[in-house]
């Protein structure tokens, strides 16, 4: 295990065992947006010793201690996301989610003015801390 998943984990107060290290390790590799399973499975084959309840456990904690995101398909099983960046979700009916291109990210964002978010704070009586969007889609 490396110093800078240690510090990671430290940095979210979250406590550093090899188990939620494996997991973190499998979802940080990837770009798929996995689902607890496909992660057991990705974890078993690498020789990964553990049972499918506590990569659900663990995960729980990954989001809880904001080190990865909970995404919901509009079908299919919860998909997990190490990426924590505000970034723009596809999520297609077929239950895949995927990253939209970066420059599209940063359009979207740049999109939304400054006086819409602080009229919604207002009305809302809220402070904006970040910002999600997200696409559903159809295959084609």
């Amino acid at each position: 295990m490396g110093t800078e998943v240690r510090q990671l984990f430290k940095s979210k107060d979250l406590r550093c065992t090899r188990q939620r290290a494996d997991v973190y390790a499998a979802l940080a590799a990837t770009k798929c947006h996995p689902t607890a399973d496909e992660l057991h499975s990705t974890l078993s084959a690498r020789g990964c010793c553990m049972s499918l309840a506590t990569v659900y456990n663990t995960l729980e904690a990954l989001c809880k201690g904001g080190m990865c995101r909970k995404l919901t398909p509009a079908s299919g099983p919860a998909r997990f996301d190490a990426d924590t960046t505000d970034h723009v979700h596809i999520m297609v009916d077929d239950g895949r989610i995927l990253d939209a291109p970066e420059e599209i990210n940063e359009r979207l964002a740049a999109g939304l003015p400054k006086e819409l978010r602080d009229e919604l704070e207002r009305q809302l009586g809220l402070s904006i801390r970040e910002l999600r969007v997200s696409v559903r889609a159809a295959a084609r």
